[in-house]
Formats: C-alpha cells, sequence, structure tokens
C-alpha cells in the first residue's frame, strides 16, 4: 500500500508534508485533555473549584468588614478561621465534584460541607475573639456563605 500525503492549502514554508496546519495542532494543543488544570479536568476542577470557593468566602469577609467598618486585622485574617475549616472539612466531605455538567451536580456537593464548615468557621472566629459570636451573625453567616458559594459554583459552570 501506498501513503498518499495530503497538502493543506493553510501548508506553510518550513511545515512537514503531512503535518496538520497550525491552526489544528493549536487547537489540540489547548484541548482540555491535555491540559490538567484545565476545569474540565478532575485535577482542575478541583482546584478551580477551590479558587472559586476560596474567593467567596474571602468576598463574605471583605463584605462583613465593610458594613461593620472594622479597622482591625485584613480580610485574610477575618476569613481565616472560616478558610481553614472550609478546607478541613469540604475534601473529606466530596465538595469537589470532577465532573459538573449541571446546576445540580455543581451545587449539591458543597451542601454537606457548607453544613459543618460555616459553623465551625463561626465557632472558630469566636475562639479566636475569646466570645462566640451572636446567633444573628451565624445566620447571616450561614445565608451569606450559601449564596457566595453557589454564585461560584454556577459561575465556574459557566465557563467550564
Amino acid at each position: 500500500s501506498r501513503a498518499v500525503v495530503v497538502q493543506s492549502s493553510e501548508q506553510r514554508p518550513g511545515q512537514e508534508p503531512g503535518e496538520p496546519p497550525v491552526a489544528e495542532r493549536l487547537a489540540g494543543a489547548l484541548s482540555s485533555e491535555q491540559q490538567p488544570f484545565s476545569p474540565r479536568s478532575a485535577v482542575g476542577a478541583a482546584l478551580w473549584t477551590g479558587a472559586a470557593d476560596a474567593a467567596a468566602l474571602l468576598t463574605f469577609a471583605a463584605i462583613g468588614r465593610g458594613n461593620h467598618n472594622s479597622a482591625d486585622g485584613s480580610v485574610l485574617t477575618t476569613a481565616a478561621p472560616f478558610l481553614l475549616a472550609w478546607f478541613a472539612v469540604s475534601p473529606a466531605v466530596g465538595a469537589f465534584p470532577a465532573n459538573a455538567r449541571t446546576v445540580r451536580d455543581a451545587v449539591l456537593p458543597l451542601l454537606p460541607a457548607w453544613a459543618l464548615a460555616v459553623p465551625a468557621g463561626c465557632f472558630c472566629r469566636g475562639l479566636l475573639q475569646d466570645r462566640l459570636p451572636a446567633s444573628p451573625f451565624w445566620i447571616v453567616s450561614l445565608i451569606a456563605t450559601a449564596v457566595l458559594l453557589s454564585a461560584g459554583r454556577l459561575a465556574l459552570l459557566q465557563i467550564s
């Protein structure tokens, strides 16, 4: 049998005969299967989801600091108890889905982690301040983090 070399009209000088055009090579190089940090790969999905969750918790802390004109510490120190609780609990309860393709797949896995980590974050924050937060803080924390964490997951779903 004889191999037939088909030359593309996009073949450039120096390109080997039969070599795919530049656009095809670029598309292959950028495919999610070959990119470990793509939102579609398992590792990439966990990293992107973790980053979105961290951004949601940092946003929660920034809004709270802004609403209370807090001058002590920083957003990071305010968010630290929530971040520590979140990243201690969420991987253990499977809050980082690898193949979320629907709203249900994106949001439901965060609920068990949210139900455990946010109260734990409130408790840790209370320990650092030598007093437990008042009950309205716990309620606002649960509602606000549910909204922000869900919004981050939905945004990721849209871009992946």
